[in-house]
């Protein structure tokens, strides 16, 4: 379902409540690190909440193809904010190229590394 005139989410998503929600999503990286490791920002412009509907569907999902499901519509979402700061204005529309690489850089580190953060607390299917 869209959240707004480029993200999409899920309908629990929409439906949970604020600190339901503040509990379970953390930004962009791995939560409880010291340092943030992965920013909440490429370059300049703020893809958090990309990143927290992607920590949502990871916190629900229960398959290895839910996890693919997630992962690409965190890369939909990513890219969405993007065109979206583009159309608004000329400094976003020059960063676009090199915002669109760290989008997909984003992709390919979750797609490489979120399987355990994935697993966490699950009953993962065996091989």
């Amino acid at each position: 379902m869209r959240i707004s005139p480029y993200l999409y989410a899920p309908d629990s998503y929409l439906r949970a409540l604020p600190d339901v929600v503040a509990k379970i999503v953390n930004g962009c990286g791995p939560g409880g690190w010291k340092v943030d490791l992965v920013p909440d920002t490429i370059l300049l412009l703020s893809v958090k909440e990309s990143c927290n509907i992607h920590d949502w569907c990871y916190s629900e999902g229960s398959s290895e193809e839910y996890r693919l499901w997630a992962d690409d519509l965190l890369h939909q979402n990513l890219r969405a904010t993007i065109f979206h700061a583009a159309d608004r204005s000329w400094f976003s529309k020059i960063l676009m190229p090199h915002r669109l690489v760290r989008a997909a850089e984003y992709y390919y580190a979750v797609r490489a590394f979120g399987s355990d953060p994935f697993w966490v607390g699950k009953d993962r299917p065996k091989e």
